[in-house]
């Protein structure tokens, strides 16, 4: 028995009234594939998959995300560390994009190798190209919408390259911005056109796009226009083709998948109309444009803006009418083809070059930054604790029943942490910063980021310095390597070479440091103002023997290397 007419007669059998789509179904699964067809074709399955990806993780995403200024991105910091699977599902549907992208390309190469682009399918070519331009234009209205510095940065420059086109060029920034600058306008703009009107344009392209290819075929590899009738067809769509159209999209959702995992999206510091030093970087399937502005003069910048792209978009969509001849061979159509992967090679080579010249910035940037940043602060920058203090913090902590949930000796509870070896791990002084809103934790910017859902206690600051000056005394002299940390260990060599040693120890595989790195692990930023240099240096030693429950594994560090790592840390990460 053959799948497609069983399939059909089962649901005849189930439900009689949907025989006709039934039968439409049946025939579709059983229509015959052109010999030659297999693997190559399998790229428009795999941009399904990753569309209904992007739709259903987008409208997860939609539910939590607040489209304002004021609140956006703590709305994403909201879906990054409370929602559950937030950082997961924001990860799908960044990578997702990015694969519809290198999917949609990879299309557009198959057809024009494959000459699908003749007669009588030049519609079929127009509407993938409207695909691949409206999942550009999804990509840069998307950005924007984590209301972070590079997204507000990298957006001013995107909404100023269509501003410098002549005559519309004004208008046309204008209509983007919602003013004369990024703002909530902006944001309103770009989230509206992001999940109302990009989808429907979307969903209506590819409808259009694959009734095209229903009504014409599938392209007969090798075959002349006019003569695909003649070319056998050899075996059925199911379970033939459609099985590997699912292997291959399960392939691409599963890729995705361990990048969302493993990289996640990033999210860097809250937008800052007035914040110096922050390089522009754009989605990477726009670094090769902004790449292409670095290298034309200021006087000819409408060459990258407006002429050289506008050129390249003209030739794609009149490839059908450059290329007539009945002809599908590689050999026959040397210039065409030769052309395209010509435009292709540089499209390819000004992303990659864009992308150094960005990482150069921005580890330029990040090396000013480190030289500028003075030494940490003495362990406690407050005045001294006093015994009547530390006395007053230890009543407040019986007071407060504060070992109920943190023992201050032994193993931690499942749903706090043990305070055994507090003062040896964190500065007395970020921990009355804590406990003075324990809802929020001081970070890179001081309340920012929730994590915690510790109860606060509205204590005096008087009450917090005591507290903390308790807390500070309970360490254990286990966690203080030999020699111990100096300020003399800060120096700028040590800084560089740890820097080198945190990217070859592929540290930031787990480790977050600002908006880059993996969340796998604990987020490093701002290392210096919360934790003692003392156990910096001694978990990077020996992670296990200061946690044993830690996943992070021992390293075969010296101990100069290990130094170097935490001068690193504690340079300019504060």
């Amino acid at each position: 028995m053959k799948l497609p007419s069983a399939i059909g007669r089962l649901f005849s059998a189930l439900a009689p009234d949907t025989a006709p789509l039934a039968s439409g179904f049946a025939e579709f699964l059983g229509e015959k594939q052109p010999r030659g067809v297999g693997w190559a074709h399998v790229s428009g399955g795999i941009l399904l998959a990753l569309f209904l990806v992007q739709l259903l993780t987008g409208l997860l995403l939609a539910l939590d995300y607040s489209p304002s200024t004021e609140s956006a991105w703590e709305s994403v910091r909201f879906i990054e560390d409370e929602v559950r699977f937030g950082s997961f599902v924001r990860g799908l549907h960044h990578w997702a994009a990015s694969g519809i992208v290198v999917g949609l390309a990879l299309h557009v190469t198959i057809a024009v190798l494959a000459g699908a682009y003749k007669r009588p399918r030049r519609l079929v070519w127009w509407a993938g190209l409207a695909l691949l331009a409206l999942a550009l234009a999804a990509g840069y209205t998307g950005y924007l919408l984590p209301w972070d510095e590079r997204a507000y940065f990298g957006t001013q420059v995107g909404t100023a390259i269509p501003g410098s086109v002549p005559v519309v060029g004004p208008w046309t920034r204008e209509l983007l911005r919602g003013g004369e600058d990024v703002g909530p306008l902006t944001l309103s703009r770009f989230y509206a056109v992001h999940v109302a009107l990009l989808p429907l344009l979307f969903f209506i392209a590819t409808l259009l796009h694959v009734g095209l290819v229903r009504k014409f075929g599938i392209t007969p590899p090798g075959s002349r226009v006019g003569e695909e009738a003649a070319v056998p067809r050899v075996e059925p769509f199911a379970p033939y083709q459609i099985a590997r159209d699912s292997l291959a999209s399960l392939a691409a959702v599963l890729i995705v998948a361990v990048l969302a995992v493993t990289a996640g999206a990033e999210l860097g510091p809250k937008a800052d109309p007035s914040a110096a030093g922050v390089v522009p970087r754009p989605e990477w399937y726009f670094l090769g444009l902004q790449h292409l502005l670095r290298l034309v003069p200021g006087d000819a910048q409408i060459l990258a803006t407006a002429v050289l792209p506008g050129l390249a978009a003209l030739f794609l969509f009149a490839i059908p009418f450059l290329d007539r001849s009945p002809e599908r061979g590689l050999r026959r159509r040397k210039f065409l083809v030769s052309a395209y992967l010509a435009l292709l090679v540089t499209a390819v080579g000004l992303t990659i070059a864009g992308y150094r010249a960005v990482r150069a910035e921005e580890n330029a940037m990040s090396e000013r930054r480190t030289l500028a940043v003075p030494p940490p602060p003495p362990r406690d920058s407050g005045p001294p604790a006093t015994e009547a203090s530390v006395a007053r913090g230890k009543e407040l902590y019986a007071a407060l029943k504060c070992a109920g949930c943190h023992p201050d000796a032994g193993p931690p509870r499942d749903f706090a942490p043990s305070l055994a070896y507090q003062g040896s791990k964190t500065r007395g002084d970020w921990l009355a910063r804590y406990l003075a809103r324990p809802e929020r934790i001081y970070y890179a910017k001081e309340n920012e980021r929730p994590v915690a859902r510790m109860p606060g206690y509205e204590l005096a600051p008087d009450e917090l310095a005591a507290l903390a000056d308790y807390l500070s005394t309970l360490t254990d002299a286990a966690l203080v390597p030999p020699g111990g940390w100096k300020p003399e260990d800060l120096t700028a060599e040590r800084v560089q070479r740890g820097k080198a040693l945190f990217e070859e120890e592929l540290c930031s595989t787990c480790h977050q440091i600002g908006e880059k790195g993996g969340r796998l692990g604990p987020d490093l930023s701002g290392t210096a103002s919360r934790l003692s240099p003392d156990f910096v240096l001694a978990i990077l030693a020996d992670p296990q023997r200061v946690n044993s429950e830690s996943a992070m594994l021992p390293t075969d560090l010296s101990d100069e290397e290990i130094r170097s790592l935490a001068a690193y840390l504690f340079s300019g990460n504060r």
